[in-house]
């Protein structure tokens, strides 16, 4: 999270939904973020799917889809 605070000047989640079937959550947003180095601003879509036991994460795994092979540059 520290790299991720000096590569972004904000970072701001719209559209959450969730998902829960037993100890299994499943959730779904879109992530605007704005580079702090070149001022661009991404819209991402992110889901993860979390596995929880006594109502703590015991394993999360997140997707999205990187359509800019080059975004990592200009951060």
């Amino acid at each position: 999270m520290g790299m991720m605070n000096e590569c972004l000047e904000t970072m701001k989640v719209e559209g959450m939904q969730a998902t829960i079937d037993g100890d299994t959550l499943f959730l779904t947003c879109i992530v605007i973020a704005k580079s702090r180095k070149s001022g661009m601003v991404i819209r991402q879509s992110f889901s993860e799917y979390l596995e929880l036991k006594d109502d703590l994460v015991m394993k999360a795994v997140l997707f999205y889809f990187d359509t800019d092979k080059d975004f990592h540059v200009s951060l």
